[in-house]
């Protein structure tokens, strides 16, 4: 009594990968190259989109070998696209040392989807998460930028542009104290 339930990703049998995703192809294409930053939200993002409900397991990038900002970049756009209690990056995350092991005991492929994440896939999130699109579909009746409250980027003075950046937040525990260090040098 008092515990976590026995239920979930709570039970060992629950935590095993039902679904591999091959981000090899991403990596042949010259995958991260410039976009560095972006690129691990974006997989996470596209990687959350392709597994929904199923635990994935991550191939392709261990060599990449990503920090903990760039982990938590990728969970937190992952869960944002997807349902999943959690994903492994094979050779990456604690319980993914290969992909046997993040297949469970028996490291059995037998009735696991594999899919192969292409820089099409890529691309569409990064479409996704860049559209700077306004969330409920531009102006509404009064002329205010979609949130009905004039509240748009604007201003709130009605019939402007709704592309603009209204509010952003940054601080803890969004960002790390090497992210926070990194947005100073940027900014002087």
């Amino acid at each position: 009594f008092g515990g976590p339930p026995a239920a979930g990703a709570h039970l060992d049998e629950h935590r095993h990968a039902t679904l591999v995703l091959d981000a090899s192809a991403l990596v042949a294409a010259g995958l991260p190259a410039a976009s560095a930053d972006a690129f691990w939200p974006t997989l996470g993002y596209a990687c959350g989109n392709l597994a929904q409900t199923r635990v994935p397991a991550l191939t392709g990038i261990a060599h990449l070998r990503p920090t903990r900002d760039e982990l938590k970049a990728f969970a937190a756009a992952f869960g944002t696209s997807g349902a999943a209690a959690l994903f492994h990056i094979v050779g990456v995350t604690p319980e993914a040392a290969d992909l046997q092991t993040a297949l469970g005991a028996a490291g059995s492929r037998e009735g696991v989807e594999t899919l192969r994440l292409s820089p099409e896939h890529f691309a569409s999130a990064w479409r996704t998460l860049d559209s700077g699109a306004p969330s409920s579909g531009g102006h509404d009746d009064g002329g205010n930028c979609g949130d009905g409250g004039g509240g748009g980027g604007d201003g709130g003075s009605g019939g402007g542009d709704c592309s603009g950046v209204d509010l952003v937040a940054l601080g803890n525990p969004h960002l790390s104290f090497s992210e926070v260090e990194s947005l100073a040098a940027m900014v002087g």
